[in-house]
């Protein structure tokens, strides 16, 4: 089943993990509760952590960019 396209503006970064990390992401994406893909499941845990820092004050909250609003960037490599 495919997915509806996305309302809000997104944007791709780029992450190295270690071995490790990536076997635990691809084991998680098997189970399926938090996605199907290792990229999914790492989604949803980067989502949810900045929810909680929001929640918790250490992050302010955005406002909402709708889709085609914003000018690209150029992705960032992050290395964890």
């Amino acid at each position: 089943m495919s997915r509806k396209p996305n309302k809000m503006d997104s944007e791709r970064v780029f992450i190295t993990l270690s071995a490790q990390n990536a076997s635990y992401l691809e084991d998680l994406a098997q189970i399926g509760i938090h996605g199907v893909t290792p990229s999914e499941v790492a989604k949803h845990f980067v989502e949810n952590g900045i929810e909680r820092m929001v929640r918790e004050g250490f992050l302010k909250l955005k406002p909402v960019q709708k889709a085609g609003r914003r000018q690209r960037r150029v992705p960032k490599l992050v290395t964890v």
